[in-house]
C-alpha cells in the first residue's frame, strides 16, 4: 500500500465539478484499485473579502473584475469527494502582478496545512504534485518540511505556455530538478520538459486515463434515442471544453458555416460564451449551433454517443481528456495536429488530424470526414491503452522507484544516469 499525500490547484471541489476532473479520476482509479491511500490539499485562491467589496464599491471592475474569487469563497475548508478527504487551504493571490509571488503564498499555505496533517497523524510516503507552476514550484519551496520525496506532473500550459516567462522557466527547472520523478502526460512534454533542461533520467510519461465503465459505447438503438432526444436529425458534431480562445470553439463555429447539413453541440463554459453567441447569431446559425454549457460526466457520455464526431480545435494540448473520453465511447474524433493530440488520434481507424489551426483547414477536413464510415466498436477497443488498469500500473512502479529506490532496478539505474547527467552539468 502506498501512501500519497497529493498537492494540487487543479482538483475539482463542491462549486466548481469540472476543475481539474482528470487529476480527480487518476487519484479516485489509484484508491479503487486497493493500492493506494491517499489526501488531497487542493488549495483555493483568495483575494480578501474586504478588498473586493472595495474594489466594487470604487468601480473599478471596469479595470479588472474580480467576479472569479467571489466563487471561491463559500468553499469549505474540507470536503470528502469519492471517500476521499479533500483539504482546501487559501492562499493569497494577487490579481494582475502576483505571478511571481503566487508560488511562495501558494508554498507557505500548503506548508501549514502539512505541518497540521503531521500533527494528526497523517503520514505518507510520497508527494503527488500536479501541474509544475505554481504548484510544483510551491512543493519544490517547502521540499525539506515534508520529509518524503515529491514527483511533480506537467500537464500541458505549464510546459507549453508559461515558460516563455523567463523567471517563471528558471523557477519550473529548479523544481523539477528537486524532485525526485518528473511526469508528463504526453510524448511531446517529455520533449519540451528535457529541452528546457530538465534532467531526461527524472522524466517519464504516463498519459491520462479514463474510466471505461463510465465513458462507454453504448447500442445503436440506445443511439438512435440520444438523437432523437438531443433532435438531431443530421451529421452531428460535439466540441467539448472551455469557452475560451484555447479551445477554438470560433474556428469550428465558421467552418460549418457552408457546410448546411452540420449540427454543432458546444459544451462548456467561459469568459467567450457571450461572443461565441454573438458569432452564431452573426452568422445565421443559430438553427445549428447550441451551447449547452457545464454537464456531469453522465450526461457528457450521452452526447459523446449520440453525436458522430467529436472535434478539438486547440492551440496547444497537453493530453486531452476530451479526445480519450470520445474514443472510448466509440466516437471518431478531429483534432489540430498540435501537443499530445497525434499520440492518441495515431490511426485513420479513429479519425483525424488537422495540419493547420484556421476555419477554413477545419472545413475542409470536415467535407471529407464525414463522408466517412467509422467502426465505433473499433475505436473502443483502440481506446484500452488508455484504461485505467493500464495506466495505473505504470504510475504505481514509477511512484515505488520514487520512494523507495532501493526495490527498482529500474530506479537505480535511472539514479545512476541522473547523477552522471547532474555532474556534467556543473
Amino acid at each position: 500500500m502506498i501512501d500519497l499525500l497529493v498537492i494540487t490547484t487543479l482538483y475539482p471541489n463542491q462549486n466548481q465539478f469540472r476543475h481539474g476532473i482528470f487529476v480527480e479520476n487518476r487519484i479516485k482509479s489509484l484508491v479503487g484499485s486497493g493500492r493506494v491511500n491517499a489526501v488531497v490539499v487542493a488549495p483555493v485562491p483568495w483575494f480578501p473579502g474586504i478588498l473586493l467589496w472595495l474594489w466594487n464599491r470604487l468601480g473599478l471592475t471596469r479595470w479588472l473584475s474580480l467576479e472569479q474569487y467571489q466563487q471561491y469563497q463559500s468553499i469549505p475548508r474540507e470536503e470528502y469527494r469519492s471517500g476521499i478527504r479533500v483539504i482546501h487551504p487559501k492562499y493569497l493571490v494577487i490579481p494582475k502582478i502576483g505571478m511571481y509571488l503566487t508560488p511562495w503564498f501558494l508554498a507557505l499555505s500548503v506548508l501549514m496545512t502539512i505541518v497540521r496533517l503531521r500533527r494528526s497523524g497523517v503520514n505518507w510516503d510520497l508527494v503527488d504534485s500536479h501541474y509544475f507552476y505554481p504548484d510544483g514550484v510551491a512543493v519544490a519551496l517547502i521540499s525539506r518540511w515534508l520529509k518524503t520525496p515529491f514527483c511533480i506532473t506537467a500537464r500541458g500550459s505549464d510546459i507549453n505556455f508559461i515558460p516563455d516567462y523567463w523567471l517563471a522557466r528558471k523557477m519550473i527547472v529548479w523544481a523539477a530538478g528537486k524532485a525526485a520523478i518528473n511526469l508528463c502526460v504526453s510524448g511531446d512534454l517529455n520533449k519540451k520538459m528535457i529541452s528546457l533542461g530538465m534532467n531526461p533520467h527524472k522524466v517519464r510519461t504516463v498519459t491520462n486515463g479514463i474510466d471505461e465503465t463510465v465513458f462507454s459505447a453504448q447500442s445503436e438503438a440506445e443511439r438512435v434515442a440520444l438523437r432523437k432526444e438531443l433532435g438531431l436529425s443530421q451529421y452531428s458534431v460535439a466540441s467539448v471544453g472551455n469557452l475560451i480562445e484555447l479551445k477554438g470553439h470560433y474556428l469550428l463555429i465558421e467552418a460549418i458555416r457552408s457546410i448546411p447539413d452540420i449540427t454543432l453541440l458546444v459544451v462548456g463554459e467561459g469568459e467567450d460564451r457571450q461572443q461565441l453567441e454573438k458569432q452564431v447569431i452573426s452568422l445565421n446559425l443559430k438553427d445549428r449551433v447550441r451551447f449547452l454549457g457545464n454537464l456531469q460526466q453522465s450526461r457528457l457520455v450521452e452526447i459523446y454517443n449520440a453525436v458522430d464526431l467529436v472535434c478539438l480545435a486547440s492551440s496547444r494540448e497537453g493530453c486531452a481528456n476530451v479526445l480519450l473520453e470520445a474514443i472510448a465511447c466509440g466516437t471518431p474524433v478531429m483534432a489540430t495536429d498540435v501537443g499530445g493530440n497525434p499520440e492518441t488520434v495515431n490511426s485513420e481507424e479513429i479519425g483525424q488530424l488537422v495540419p493547420t489551426r484556421t476555419a477554413e483547414a477545419f472545413r475542409q477536413s470536415l467535407e471529407v470526414i464525414k463522408l466517412r464510415h467509422f467502426d465505433r466498436q473499433r475505436i473502443r477497443t483502440l481506446s484500452k491503452r488508455f484504461w485505467y488498469d493500464t495506466i495505473n500500473e505504470s504510475l504505481l512502479k514509477i511512484y515505488q522507484s520514487a520512494f523507495s529506490p532501493e526495490n527498482s532496478t529500474e530506479a537505480h539505474g535511472a539514479n545512476v544516469h541522473a547523477k552522471k547527467w547532474e555532474a556534467s552539468k556543473k
